[in-house]
Order: structure tokens, then sequence, then C-alpha cells
């Protein structure tokens, strides 16, 4: 399983010890991280998956989406374990709201367990949910009730943070 490390002072990220460079699509796929890791599959026309990535003691299903058309570059993270990730795959599970709001509020917790001295503030546009601000960008927690998805995010505020140290 990779593994996943983030400096939360510093937004620096790396997965097996490799620097994550997703500050443009080009960067990314001709990176060493790119061209050597056979787990990682693409996903759609920009962004990629590692399906077993493992984080702050979990295990979570994770989609790069390198920044492209500046947009900013962000991970997005199911947790592998929870009762969502295992609704994925069928949609009368995945609907169900409380299991949604209850997966939300389990992954608010961990990240509170997790960042401390952070600025915590609800997100209160749709998506809803929770995020931590940082110089480099924040780190959220979100459901859409719309979409039927919930996980958590980190997303630069520009590429310049991504692999700095």
């Amino acid at each position: 399983m990779n593994v996943m490390k983030l400096v939360f002072c510093t937004g620096a990220l790396s997965i097996d010890n490799n620097e994550l460079n997703i500050d443009s699509y080009d960067k990314f796929i001709a990176s060493d991280f790119f061209k050597n890791n056979a787990q990682l599959k693409k996903w759609g026309r920009f962004y990629f998956i590692l399906p077993k990535v493992s984080w702050l003691g979990g295990s979570f299903y994770l989609e790069i989406r390198p920044s492209i058309n500046n947009i900013p570059p962000c991970i997005y993270m199911v947790d592998r374990d929870s009762v969502f990730f295992q609704s994925l795959n069928d949609w009368n599970k995945r609907a169900d709201l409380s299991m949604i709001k209850k997966e939300e509020s389990r992954l608010i917790q961990r990240m509170r367990d997790h960042i401390k001295g952070c600025n915590e503030r609800a997100v209160t546009n749709p998506p809803y949910g929770v995020e931590w601000v940082y110089e480099w960008g924040t780190i959220s927690v979100q459901c859409n009730m719309h979409t039927f998805d919930c996980g958590t995010y980190i997303t630069w505020n520009d590429a310049k943070g991504v692999i700095s140290k």
C-alpha cells in the first residue's frame, strides 16, 4: 500500500517518499512518481487514482487532480474502511443522506484529532462541511447531498505549495 505524508505547516505532499508534483498536468505525467507507479490509473481526462493509500492511520482511495487551466491542484480522498466507500457501487445505499452525514461527521472528527492550532471554519455554501485554512491552501471535509459524495479534500491555493518543503 502506498504511504502518503503531508507536512501540515508547508503543504508539502509525498507518497512513498516521492514528492508529488501536481502543480501542472504536464509536470505530473513527466514525474518519476507517475512513470514508476504501476497502481496509478487514469480517471477521466485529467485525474488519476491510487486505489489504496495509507494516511493518518487509515486506508484511502485517492484521486489526484493536477492543476489544469488555472484550476488549483487538489487531492480527493475517500476512507476505504467506511460505510460510504462500501456504498459507492450501489446508488440505493449511496443515496442514504443519513449515512453521508454520519460519514462527514466521522471524517471531521478524524481531522480534528490530527490538526491542531489551525483556523477551522464552516463551509457555508454547498457542498457544506468544514475546512482548515493554511497559508498554502485548505484541507476540507465536505459532503454534497446532490451528488451523494463525501470525502476529504486537500487543495492548494496555487501550484507553488505542492512540492515545497
